[in-house]
Order: structure tokens, then C-alpha cells, then sequence
């Protein structure tokens, strides 16, 4: 069963005042994404997930929507709980406020089904090679920002004028 509703944990982060990874690629064979390049995409999958350790991460699948690397597939995992390890909870809840104000939220959400199919705008920040494998390259999303002002591209729904109608 998914966990969608993270407000325990968030409001834990709230408390103690804490709350101040891309593994596959498919889609064109044009080798890996270059790093650096940002690109709109969609939320494809997002639920919370209790790790190994006791903590919890939040896996987020994407689907770039735009340029030549449209239908591309990324996913980042994000870390809003560790038992040992404060500086990947940081660094983790920082990403999760990010993406949630990419999405237009002032705050992080609770609910995860609030950013389900929001549109991002996401930059390629890093690459790793997987050490089993020396040509299999994985890009992973991250400095999350609103969708860039592209009639038809940001928040589909929201953004449609009466003018975008041709009718």
C-alpha cells in the first residue's frame, strides 16, 4: 500500500526545527542528458516509503515533456527522514520544499497527491555511471522550479486562455 499522507513525519521536522536521485533513462538514443540543462517535466509517480534504516524517502518519477528529450523518464528519490544521518534529512527536505514550491504550494504538502501530474521545471544536476555497468549513465533531476511561462506546457489546465481557444 502507498503512503501519500506524510503529515507525521512532516509535522516531527516542524517540531524539532529541521525543516528550515535519478537511477534509469529511457526514451531517443541520444546518449545521456546533458548536465546543466533544465527541462519541463511531469510527475509521473510520487509516494512516501519507509527505508531499511527506519527513515522514509520519497521517490518521484518524471516524464520530460519538451525538446529533444521529450518522453525521457527520470526519477530522484528524496530523504525527509533518517535516524543517524541529519545532514541527508537537510539536504532531503530541502528538495522536498523546492519541488513543492515548483508547484506552486508555499509550503510543503502532507498530502504527496497534491503534486501527482504537476508540471517543473527540473535541471539535470548530476550523472553517475553504474559501477556494474561503465556505459549505463543515469541523470538525476533536482533545483526544481515553476514550469517557464510556455503557453501549452505549464500546468496544462491552468494555464489555457480564452484566446487559446480557436474556436
Amino acid at each position: 500500500m502507498a503512503i501519500t499522507n506524510i503529515s507525521g513525519v512532516m509535522n516531527k521536522h516542524r517540531k524539532s526545527g529541521t525543516t528550515e536521485s535519478a537511477k534509469s533513462y529511457e526514451g531517443k538514443s541520444k546518449g545521456p542528458i546533458p548536465k546543466r540543462s533544465r527541462h519541463l517535466a511531469r510527475i509521473t509517480s510520487i509516494e512516501a516509503r519507509e527505508t531499511a534504516k527506519g527513515g522514509m524517502g520519497i521517490p518521484v518519477k518524471f516524464e520530460i515533456i519538451d525538446g529533444d528529450y521529450e518522453k525521457w523518464k527520470l526519477s530522484d528519490w528524496i530523504n525527509i527522514d533518517h535516524p543517524t544521518n541529519e545532514d541527508c534529512v537537510e539536504r532531503g527536505l530541502k528538495d522536498f520544499l523546492g519541488l513543492c514550491k515548483a508547484c506552486g504550494f508555499d509550503d510543503y504538502v502532507e498530502d504527496l497527491n497534491e503534486l501527482y501530474r504537476k508540471v517543473v521545471s527540473i535541471e539535470i544536476v548530476k550523472h553517475e555511471v553504474d559501477k556494474d555497468d561503465p556505459d549505463k549513465v543515469w541523470e538525476r533531476p533536482g533545483n526544481y522550479m515553476p514550469p517557464q511561462s510556455q503557453k501549452g506546457k505549464d500546468n496544462f489546465e491552468d494555464s489555457l486562455d480564452d484566446d487559446d481557444i480557436p474556436f
